[in-house]
């Protein structure tokens, strides 16, 4: 029954099956490209809300498992560290030992002599006494006084001595508890080196468990980045087929808006056509009266005149059928005459269209077919236009409300940044804010409010950052990336963009990422990567966690 249709004309059954005139055919239960691409998109929004944790799950396993191989690492060249530490300690001890042994020799041999130059002390003064006795009794006192003399000189010869060997046994004493006090100092570190080798073992293993945890979940987690990636590639595959369905619709509206043109245009040629046929019916229905009445009225004069119908003429002239007429000239200039005008009025006339009525019913019915079609397009155009406004308001309020927040969030972040001044956004050029203008006034402290064209390069770089992070705040990521965005700053600026952007990562739990050369920028965040040269030609990237750092040098 298909190909029977008319234009505009369509079959559906209960089931919900459709047949139109155009050859379209939408058997029942199948989906159209739109509800197809619907379920499409609906599928990759799930799948991209699913790889967003998933993404970040392997992330932070990424992350854990690279800081507990540096912490890794860190601890196993403190563990060697330690280790020689103890050995330059054991070295040490043993050293200080020697010494120790040989300052007891030392002061032992150092008693020794000092009690044996006591004796001899004892004896000289004893033989001292003796001779100064004898002196007294003896007349010749010359040989006693060189002997006593000789023997004064030997006493102090041995005090001498003897108070060498006391400054020595106190030099030996000094050296014998400084020796004391260094033992106790070297055991002491010994004890607290041991302390220390043995809480680092107990945190190497502990990291050990960690990157074998680690290890195990990003073995868990290697493949399902490539299979939501694959299942990304495909979904967005699908997608861009359709949005080519799309486009193709699109472009069938297009074609179906000009075929409407085009039908608009038969349609009022075919009005004309059937204005002028109607006009071209009425004018030979009145030629056909105005004959009939002509005829009417010639037979109406031959009946008043002759008395008689017009068929009875021939036979009241006395003509038979193969009588001659008369043919004299006049009558015949007369009768020509006649039948030249009569020709005429009958060419004037023109043929009868015998089919003008069923010519002009077929018209009326493409007529109302074309009219039906156009109800639908203009129908579907109109549709069509409702759903574009609707987008347009719904744009209008979410854009209006989207540029207040950020509008709010700019002078804020402008005011923290600057220390002071004020900013704003301004739409400029057009009442609709979908074709608006977008314009920056800001107003630095001790300046009146301006243009951004008119500040400077580092006003300009601290509003565009100010701008950058309202419209952030406005709509959150989980990451953000900023490429030398302090290089233009000056330190107290670059540690006021530091203080912002760490306030905005404490509140939104973004992970920041930013390309420096800024000392200080790279000396308030979390983690540093670079890259390294250590052989000519061959480089590698390197990793520094600043709060494990920070950490380790509280606890050593």
């Amino acid at each position: 029954m298909q190909p029977a249709l008319k234009p505009g004309q369509m079959l559906t059954t209960k089931e919900g099956g459709l047949w139109r005139w155009d050859g379209f055919v939408l058997p029942h239960g199948s989906e159209t490209s739109a509800a197809q691409r619907l379920k499409q998109e609906a599928r990759l929004r799930d799948l991209s809300r699913q790889l967003g944790p998933l993404a970040d799950a392997a992330g932070e396993a990424e992350e854990k498992l690279a800081a507990a191989t540096a912490e890794l690492a860190g601890l196993e060249s403190s563990l060697q560290q330690l280790r020689a530490d103890e050995t330059e300690a054991s070295t040490a001890l043993n050293t200080a030992l020697r010494e120790d042994q040989r300052g007891r020799d030392a002061l032992a041999s150092a008693a020794s002599r000092h009690d044996e130059l006591n004796e001899t002390l004892i004896s000289i003064e004893a033989s001292l006494t003796e001779a100064a006795e004898e002196a007294a009794s003896l007349a010749d006192t010359s040989s006693l006084n060189e002997t006593v003399t000789s023997l004064s000189l030997v006493a102090e010869e041995k005090r001498q001595a003897l108070a060498d060997a006391m400054g020595a046994e106190r030099s030996i004493s000094n050296a014998r508890a400084m020796r004391d006090r260094r033992q106790g100092e070297i055991s002491r570190e010994q004890t607290l080196w041991q302390q220390r080798q043995n809480g680092a073992n107990e945190r190497l293993n502990e990291l050990n468990q960690r990157m074998t945890a680690a290890s195990r979940d990003e073995e868990n987690l290697n493949g399902v980045p490539e299979r939501i990636a694959q299942q990304r590639i495909a979904l967005a595959d699908t997608l861009e087929k359709a949005e080519a369905e799309r486009r193709a619709a699109g472009d069938r509206l297009a074609e179906a808006e000009t075929r409407l043109q085009l039908l608009e245009a038969a349609l009022r040629d075919a009005d004309q056509n059937l204005a002028k046929a109607r006009e071209e019916a009425i004018r030979q229905e009145a030629q056909r009266d105005l004959a009939r009445q002509q005829q009417h009225d010639i037979v109406s004069r031959i009946s008043e005149r002759l008395n008689t119908r017009p068929e009875e003429l021939a036979e009241l002239a006395g003509l038979n059928p193969g009588d001659e007429i008369d043919t004299a000239e006049d009558t015949i200039t007369t009768l020509e005459a006649r039948y030249d005008r009569l020709i005429r009025e009958r060419e004037t006339i023109g043929p009868v269209n015998l089919r003008a009525e069923e010519e002009m019913l077929e018209i009326e019915e493409r007529i109302t077919s074309l009219e039906a079609e156009r109800d639908d397009l203009i129908a579907a155009i109109s549709k069509l236009r409702t759903a574009i406004n609707q987008l347009n308001r719904e744009g209008r309020e979410r854009l209006l409300k989207s540029f207040t927040e950020v509008n709010r969030y700019f002078g804020t972040i402008f005011n923290t940044l600057f220390s002071g001044g004020t900013a704003e956004l301004s739409l400029t050029e057009a009442e609709d804010p979908l074709e608006a203008g977008l314009e920056i006034l800001a107003s630095p402290p001790g300046k009146r409010l301006q243009s951004l064209n008119l500040l400077s390069g580092g006003e300009k770089a601290l509003t565009a950052i100010a701008l950058i992070f309202a419209v952030f705040l406005t709509n959150p990521s989980p990451i953000c990336i900023l490429d030398e965005v302090d290089a233009p700053l000056d330190d107290s600026n670059v540690a006021r963009f530091c203080d912002i952007l760490g306030q905005i990562a404490e509140k939104t739990g973004t992970r920041f990422i930013i390309v420096t050369h800024h000392r200080l920028t790279m000396a308030r965040m979390d983690r540093l990567y670079g890259v390294t040269m250590e052989q000519k030609g061959v480089s590698r990237v390197v990793s520094v966690d600043l709060q494990a750092a920070e950490r380790y040098d509280k606890t050593a």
